[in-house]
């Protein structure tokens, strides 16, 4: 090690001690991990704690910086170093253990917490003193690198990938910093036999990578990527998230509802008219704009914009809505600190039910409406199904785990979402009123676009 390590050992919490922490729910927890901290340190490092020569490293989260842990750490003389904010590339924990850590677990499905903590105790203990002697010397080489970058190009610096890149290309006694040209190999290497192996070879194992390719049939990298894309035409994708993968039984029933429904459209063109939608969703203080959003145009060669990471915020209000191809029949609010119930929800009925005989007269006097709803819980109450028969309200089934063929999930929500996307708004009232406003402003040509895009929706499931 360099003289710098040699003398003094940078130790940041979780990175010595070999401890995997999911959780950090106060001040006083983490003052308790200080405090083990330095018996670990007595225990395990007993030449730098008699001579109290050792230096602590942490990052800037809240509990890292609080007054209490500040003082602890100045009472017993310990010496910390500052670390630069929003710099998890200068984090060894960040850029070395946690990857090494997750990346052994992802894929893995465990059990219980006991099986998670036995399964990282077992992937930290696996890390040999080379592998963080080797984590150390690359901190030293990223503080290098960040000064040298930055003081050169500022945010036109290349990126890291790319400067190891050339790096190792400068190692070889190359002298040119331009691209070399690429004359290209004979057509004749893209013949059918090649072609026919990488196809066999994509065939057995579809996560095989273009450097795979490149091992197992000895052509070149770009040559192996040619084949795939343009002999092949072949592309790779990633496995696309959806909010459940539905069993054999449960896409049957999705498909008979949605037959179902395209048949009672045929019989009386006039039955989408009398169906009242209606759902719930959180409304949130601030929600991040889309990247999308955040688009902007720029003149080539200029450096991309950049803009903060944020979640969406605690603050919220659930927001309750029915409507129809006319327009929205009723909508409220869910007081602060409730949450929907079947109790709640049977109160949302009967509002409901007013609000339809106030603004759907017609229907409501020959009781010619149908109420569609999805099958969370509250809505399938026993409770909320005794009222709705005993009013003889019918009411229209909905394919299990399907908000693809919910118009409130692909409708409306989106609609109301898009609009308060990136702003931040003061407190819950103005959360409301805003929401409110951008409901008023849809059109009634904006509900019938909406039923007729369900019809077509399904149609394309069956």
């Amino acid at each position: 090690m360099a003289i710098f390590e040699e003398q003094r050992i940078c130790i940041k919490f979780g990175f010595k001690l070999k401890k995997v922490i999911l959780r950090l729910t106060g001040l006083s927890v983490y003052l308790g991990i200080m405090r083990c901290l330095r018996e670990a340190v007595r225990l395990k490092r007993p030449e730098r704690w008699k001579n109290n020569d050792w230096i602590l490293h942490v990052g800037n989260a809240r509990p890292h910086t609080a007054h209490v842990v500040l003082q602890f750490l100045a009472k017993h003389s310990t010496i910390q170093i500052p670390h630069p904010p929003y710099s998890p590339d200068l984090a060894p924990n960040d850029f070395f253990l946690y990857p090494k850590l997750k990346i052994n677990l992802k894929g893995q499905k465990f059990d219980n917490v006991d099986m998670i903590q036995a399964e990282s105790k077992a992937t930290l203990r696996n890390l040999s003193k080379s592998d963080f002697i080797s984590c150390f010397n690359n901190w030293k080489k990223r503080w290098n690198g960040c000064i040298e970058a930055g003081e050169a190009f500022g945010d036109e610096a290349l990126s890291r990938s790319r400067t190891f890149e050339w790096f190792s290309r400068f190692l070889k006694v190359r002298e040119k910093v331009n691209d070399d040209q690429h004359t290209g190999r004979p057509r004749s290497i893209r013949c059918e036999e090649n072609k026919l192996k990488i196809k066999e070879l994509i065939k057995s194992y579809r996560r095989i990578s273009i450097k795979d390719l490149y091992s197992e049939t000895g052509l070149s990298v770009g040559l192996c990527h040619q084949i795939v894309t343009k002999d092949l035409d072949m592309i790779r994708t990633s496995s696309k998230f959806v909010p459940r993968i539905l069993t054999k039984e449960q896409k049957e029933v999705r498909m008979d509802v949605c037959k179902n429904m395209v048949e009672m459209t045929r019989t009386d063109p006039e039955w989408m008219q009398k169906i009242i939608t209606g759902d719930e969703t959180w409304v949130y203080q601030y929600d991040p704009e889309t990247k999308r959003q955040s688009s902007q145009w720029i003149e080539r060669g200029e450096p991309k914009p950049k803009k903060a990471r944020f979640t969406k915020s605690k603050v919220k209000t659930l927001l309750v809505t029915f409507f129809d191809n006319n327009g929205l029949v009723h909508r409220e609010f869910i007081p602060f600190g409730r949450t929907i119930n079947q109790e709640v929800y049977l109160g949302i009925m009967r509002r409901l039910r007013e609000a339809v005989r106030l603004k759907r007269s017609e229907r409501w006097q020959n009781s010619d409406w149908i109420l569609h709803l999805d099958n969370a819980r509250p809505h399938t109450a026993h409770v909320v199904l005794q009222f709705l028969a005993k009013h003889s309200t019918i009411q229209i089934p909905h394919p299990p785990y399907s908000p693809d063929l919910a118009p409130n999930d692909f409708f409306l929500y989106p609609k109301l979402k898009m609009k308060l996307k990136g702003r931040k708004f003061d407190n819950v009232y103005m959360i409301q009123a805003e929401s409110k406003a951008t409901l008023r402003n849809l059109s009634k040509s904006d509900f019938i676009s909406c039923f007729d895009n369900w019809k077509k929706r399904w149609n394309r499931c069956i």
